[in-house]
């Protein structure tokens, strides 16, 4: 990711340190299964949850050797947990690892996403119901779009409107969604959109 672009809480979930986190998080799941199946022996698994450990220097470290990122993530892991380790990433692929590890850091990501929706979702409807009376505060790199068409602030807004129908129907419609308050004709749309396509939550401003 840009550094520059990218806002700290999304930069934390894809960091080595956090990807890496993810993979333990994993290994040690699919531990807990086999113990619980009798596949390994349970008392391993306490010793790989109580000494599981690593560090992305000694992982990069490791993977100019290996020339493989999961076997060094393993490698690292042995070095901490001892004898116990031969039970980590037993029956596993590479990609059943990382695949559902992706998928965690994904739900993380969207979490931060929903909540940023339904923040400006909460802007959008009190702007709508309480005309702002001052004028818009200034933002940088910002889209502003001035209007006297409701069905445009409607398709604009759409996506913080039905914030509840995209995180059910995982999709984002304008379907079934609430008219916008007729006080929005007239109105202005301060848009705050970054290069790597993040948008701050509108503000909505009467002329």
């Amino acid at each position: 990711m840009i550094q520059r672009y990218t806002l700290p809480e999304m930069g934390a979930i894809w960091s080595q340190e956090n990807k890496f986190q993810k993979w333990l998080d994993v290994e040690i799941a699919v531990c807990e299964v086999h113990a619980e199946m009798g596949t390994i022996p349970k008392n391993a698994v306490r010793e790989i949850k109580s000494k599981a450990a690593f560090t992305v220097e000694r992982i990069s470290e490791i993977e100019k050797t290996t020339d493989h990122d999961v076997i060094a993530f393993t490698t690292n892991l042995a070095e901490n947990i001892g004898v116990a380790s031969r039970f980590v990433h037993y029956g596993l692929t590479s990609s059943d690892v990382v695949d559902t590890a992706n998928a965690l850091l994904l739900k993380e990501s969207c979490e931060i996403k929903c909540a940023a929706i339904q923040k400006g979702r909460e802007v959008v409807q009190f702007s709508a119901v309480f005309p702002v009376k001052t004028k818009p505060a200034p933002i940088s790199a910002s889209t502003i779009i001035k209007t006297n068409d409701t069905k445009a602030v409607l398709r604009t807004l759409s996506p913080f409107i039905n914030l509840r129908n995209a995180q059910t129907n995982n999709s984002i419609t304008t379907k079934n969604a609430k008219p916008v308050d007729k006080r929005c004709e007239n109105s202005i749309i301060v848009l705050n959109c970054g290069a790597d396509g993040t948008t701050s939550p509108p503000h909505v401003s009467q002329c």
